[in-house]
């Protein structure tokens, strides 16, 4: 977000003052009041997302979500370096790698979509948030 300075979104809300059953009470002008809009997300969070999205088909996807044993990993690495391969990394930011293997996991449809959902939004991600990365992630 170009520009952003760190302060909260508000949006402008048109409130509108009515005189509940009286014809000749004066008709009120519209006040304006700001209220705080729902964070979306960040740059870094876009990008996150962005990375999942990519992420989501290569090989060794699933080497990211558990830890493989010790000859798994072996035999990772080897088959991908004979085939030039960058392994999947995940990201330092736990919230941020939650962001990422959620957008894989909806280019995906897999079926673990949802306890990731209920994670990110018990992490505090607002669901407008949420709404925006589903929408990157399936651009």
């Amino acid at each position: 977000m170009a520009g952003h300075s760190g302060r909260p979104r508000e949006t402008i809300m048109h409130t509108a003052l009515a005189f509940a059953n009286d014809d000749h009470a004066p008709v009120a002008r519209p006040r304006l009041r700001l209220v705080p809009a729902a964070p979306g997300l960040s740059a870094m969070e876009r990008q996150a997302v962005e990375i999942g999205r990519d992420d989501a088909f290569r090989p060794g996807w699933d080497a990211s979500i558990a830890a493989p044993s010790w000859a798994e990993r072996v035999a990772t690495f080897l088959a991908r370096t004979r085939r030039g391969m960058r392994a999947v990394v995940p990201l330092a930011d736990p919230r941020l790698e939650k962001l990422r293997l959620f957008a894989s996991m909806m280019r995906r449809d897999d079926r673990r979509l949802h306890d990731l959902a209920d994670a990110l939004l018990a992490d505090g991600l607002s669901s407008v948030a949420l709404h925006e990365a589903i929408g990157l992630a399936l651009v």
